[in-house]
């Protein structure tokens, strides 16, 4: 088959007009939109319980109204809020993660000194247990 100038115009129009955002569906104008960003970033986002992606997202299509809004990631406290989604509005809302300061597991580095305190023994539990870093320990 033979094509004609003619013949890879249309073909080009319609490659064209079926890419164009101009065809893609319109956002329902009764619904808002989310934006939502973390430092740091790469957070597992929750809308109303829902996994709906890592920050930074943007979540359209959303119901008007107050939703419940959590961010996860590995190593930081979970974040809590409420968000109040309009119509045809796009709320943005970033949240800064407070590093998870938590140690969990053995720790086998540092030195425990206890003083010898008249008539208190100490437990065997405490035999080899080390610690690094300042704390507080109280003996009941």
């Amino acid at each position: 088959m033979r094509f004609f100038p003619l013949h890879l115009a249309v073909i080009l129009a319609i490659v064209i007009l079926i890419g164009s955002p101009a065809l893609a569906a319109p956002p329902d104008p009764g619904t808002g939109s989310l934006d939502v960003r973390s430092d740091p970033p790469g957070a597992t986002v929750y809308i109303d319980g829902e996994d709906r992606g890592a920050t930074p997202l943007t979540i359209t299509g959303m119901a008007p109204g107050s939703h419940r809004l959590e961010l996860t990631l590995n190593g930081y406290h979970d974040h809590f809020t409420m968000v109040t989604i309009s119509a045809g509005k796009t709320e943005r809302y970033t949240a800064r993660l407070r590093e998870n300061m938590e140690m969990n597991g053995d720790i086998d580095i540092g030195v425990l000194n206890v003083e010898q305190v008249p008539g208190f023994s100490l437990p065997a539990a405490l035999t080899g247990l080390c610690l690094c870093g300042i704390f507080r320990v109280y003996l009941r």
